[in-house]
């Protein structure tokens, strides 16, 4: 944990720090109730305190200026410790524009149909093109590339920051951009069942909840936690399924895994 939090404070990443509290909180509670129910309380007003500057500035040198992370990270600490970074005014920005992003997808849902078009199955076709790997489709077009073009065509970016700006719509947005409320209401149930169908075939596969979905659905679907564009998310959840076959190979092949049989029913479990 020690040291996934470590890699989670040098990648500029404010979910890869929260999640993982989250999920210890989780984890932990059972067990130490009154401990939990005192400490994270405190542990997550400091993350909406400090991280959101944190990392902004880990960004700015590490993403922007190619400085070494843990570089960057350093010189973060030391800035807020000096107090030349306004903390209070980085917060208010965060909590009113990036906590949540009503704001963009208010600009994606003034855009369309107003200014272009329902975009159909065309982002849908994006999203499985994306999942064909390089080597085979060496013309396969930047992923980057083909998503900012629905970020110029609604305004949401210009063109000369476009390439300095990523504001890639998330997963609810392109369902709108796709068919509109419908587009929602038809994604979210289609999101629902293929998430109860990793989390079930996990268990099977892996042998029960605990290592099932709380170790190998949790680590591997982990972009279905925060969402993505729709060819973001495509690429990750299909070679993660794919990833998740492969390990159980692995796993019988090696004899981590193994079957059992019951009179009551045929599951797995790890040697």
């Amino acid at each position: 944990f020690a040291y996934n939090m470590m890699n989670a404070f040098i990648s500029g990443w404010k979910e890869h720090i929260l999640v993982p509290l989250i999920m210890l909180a989780v984890f932990l509670f059972p067990h130490y109730k009154r401990a939990v129910l005192g400490i994270f309380p405190v542990l997550f007003a400091a993350f909406f305190i400090v991280v959101p500057t944190y990392n902004g500035i880990v960004r700015e040198l590490s993403w922007s200026g190619n400085m070494e992370p843990e570089k960057a990270a350093q010189i973060a600490v030391q800035r807020m410790q000096r107090g030349e970074i306004d903390v209070a005014g980085s917060n208010w920005l965060f909590l009113t524009g990036r906590l949540s992003e009503i704001g963009m997808f208010v600009k994606y849902v003034n855009g369309v149909p107003a200014l272009h078009d329902f975009y159909g199955f065309k982002i849908a076709r994006q999203a499985v093109v994306s999942l064909m790997p390089r080597a085979l489709y060496p013309s396969k077009p930047v992923t980057e590339e083909v998503v900012r073009e629905r970020e110029l065509e609604a305004g949401i970016v210009e063109e000369y920051s476009a390439e300095q700006v990523s504001a890639k719509p998330p997963m609810i947005t392109d369902a709108y951009l796709s068919a509109g409320i419908f587009g929602i209401f038809i994604f979210m149930l289609l999101l629902g069942m293929m998430v109860s169908w990793l989390s079930v075939t996990a268990e099977r596969l892996f042998g029960g909840y605990l290592m099932g979905t709380g170790l190998v659905c949790t680590g591997l679907f982990q972009m279905l936690w925060r969402g993505n564009c729709f060819e973001f998310m495509a690429n990750a959840v299909f070679w993660s399924i794919v990833l998740m076959f492969v390990l159980v190979f692995v796993g019988r092949k090696t004899g981590i895994i193994r079957p059992v049989e019951s009179k009551e029913t045929s599951t797995v479990q790890l040697a």
